[in-house]
């Protein structure tokens, strides 16, 4: 079974997405208990020093690795915001 967990993000730089389990992918999204939610784009890459990726306000993202796995501790991606700061949801879905 995957974990779950959230953890903030902010302009400042990017945030790693650290695998709490074994898991085949993770999803993050802003979340949804946020006051005004949507609140902020986010920029989302898989290491801290390529181009990253601009994802909607309210928009999900998934860092995927199929067919092999990411292992616990290991980092998935990486997340900063356009904007502000703002909690983070991740969802890991397992095998």
């Amino acid at each position: 079974m995957g974990k779950t967990s959230s953890f903030t993000a902010n302009t400042t730089g990017f945030t790693a997405v650290t695998c709490l389990s074994a898991c085949r992918s993770v999803s993050i999204n802003e979340d949804l208990g946020v006051g005004g939610w949507p609140t902020t784009d986010l920029l989302v890459a898989k290491y801290n020093t390529d181009t990253p990726k601009r994802i909607s306000a309210g928009s999900g993202y998934v860092f995927d690795t199929t067919p092999t796995s990411f292992h616990a501790g290991e980092v998935a991606g990486y997340v900063k915001t356009v904007s502000g700061s703002t909690t983070i949801t991740q969802d890991e879905a397992s095998w």
